[in-house]
């Protein structure tokens, strides 16, 4: 058989089908939905298809993909069983979910710089390339299952409330504040400690003012120290060396020993007099120095706060204005010519001098007291002598 092509020049026409070769169209087709392989499909199916689609949504059931755009404010909207899941604007996306949102990357999730994070209508955790920045108008809870390590320094502007323990490890811990209050009412050092060789105790600095004040349990002696020292905490291991200094107030006890030697208490000086002068009652104020050879006036011995043992009326002045006098006990004595161990001495006549007297020079009130020392040079001297003036 043999096949042979034709050609048609105006139309041909088949039942209710007809081809229109100067028309350019195929009209008479069945406007029903085709079901079958073969079957084509006329222009008002396609236009009634098409027309039963939305211009600016895809659906399915109760799930959609919806864009609108006005011409300057642009939506598109995408929501799954009827609950919008994300809605885009020009300036905000909204996120919305019933249940998790997983979000899966294969690297990192990269907010721009100055632009945060907001919970709520507060709180918020923001970052600008150097710092990061969590705010929040109430309480920030950090909650982990292990320790939350800062492996950098930590500065809080406001109040900080440990309700646990505080452990502190370093070298040093420092409190800058003005006032330290600590509601315990125990205080213990080296605690934990297994055997001590340290001094330990409380250092005071004081700057311009002076050396450092310290109380001081000193290892070496297994006694307390306090008074002046150079040293600082540092210095600890090294011992700490303490100048005795005055303690102001009132105790109660039993005084077994002393460290020093005589009794003294202040009195007002009408002058400065250096410690050993032999001084009497009168002058401007309370006491003056002696003045007369074998004076049965004499008071006592100005002493000094390194030599006295007991100190009364401290707080009276200092040791220019109101010295100490003491009046029994072991303390240095000025003296003119020659002294000998046991000699009594009475007043000189070089004004705040004592002198060795011979027995019929001595009476009852003029005695000053007993050398302790000798003094064998005739010009001016001291020498320690055991104290007792009869008033």
């Amino acid at each position: 058989m043999t096949t042979r092509n034709f050609r048609v020049h105006n139309g041909i026409s088949v039942g209710d089908i007809v081809i229109s070769a100067s028309a350019n169209t195929i009209t008479g087709g069945a406007t029903a939905a085709p079901n079958a392989d073969g079957q084509f499909a006329n222009k008002k199916y396609v236009d009634d298809s098409l027309a039963g689609l939305s211009q600016n949504s895809i659906s399915q059931l109760d799930t959609a993909i919806t864009v609108t755009d006005s011409g300057s404010n642009g939506t598109i909207v995408i929501k799954a069983d009827n609950g919008n899941v994300l809605s885009q604007t020009a300036a905000t996306t909204t996120v919305t979910a019933s249940g998790a949102i997983n979000l899966t990357a294969g690297t990192d999730v990269v907010i721009p710089a100055n632009v945060g994070v907001t919970f709520g209508s507060g709180e918020k955790i923001e970052g600008d390339n150097t710092d990061l920045t969590i705010t929040s108008g109430g309480i920030i809870n950090l909650t982990a299952t292990g320790n939350t390590a800062v492996t950098n320094n930590l500065t809080v502007g406001g109040n900080t409330t440990v309700t646990g323990n505080l452990v502190v490890n370093g070298d040093t811990t420092t409190v800058s504040s003005t006032n330290t209050t600590i509601a315990d009412n125990m205080i213990e050092l080296n605690t934990g400690i297994s055997a001590s060789s340290n001094d330990a105790g409380i250092i005071i600095e004081r700057g311009s003012t002076g050396n450092n004040a310290a109380i001081i349990w000193d290892e070496s002696t297994d006694t307390f120290a306090m008074g002046l020292t150079t040293a600082t905490a540092a210095d600890k291991s090294g011992g700490i060396t303490v100048s005795v200094g005055t303690l102001v107030a009132n105790l109660t006890g039993t005084a077994t020993a002393a460290q020093y030697s005589d009794v003294a208490e202040r009195f007002a000086s009408d002058t400065a007099y250096e410690a050993g002068t032999v001084v009497a009652l009168g002058g401007a104020e309370e006491i003056t120095q002696v003045n007369e050879e074998g004076s049965d006036e004499v008071f006592g011995v100005i002493s000094s706060t390194k030599q006295a043992a007991f100190m009364m009326n401290g707080g009276a002045g200092n040791d220019d204005t109101h010295p100490y006098i003491a009046m029994t006990g072991r303390v240095n004595v000025k003296v003119i010519g020659s002294v000998s161990k046991g000699d009594r001495l009475i007043s000189a006549s070089v004004p705040g001098y004592a002198k060795a007297a011979i027995k019929s020079e001595c009476t009852a009130f003029n005695v000053i007291g007993r050398a302790l020392t000798s003094k064998t040079e005739a010009g001016n001297g001291s020498v320690l002598a055991a104290v007792r003036v009869s008033h």
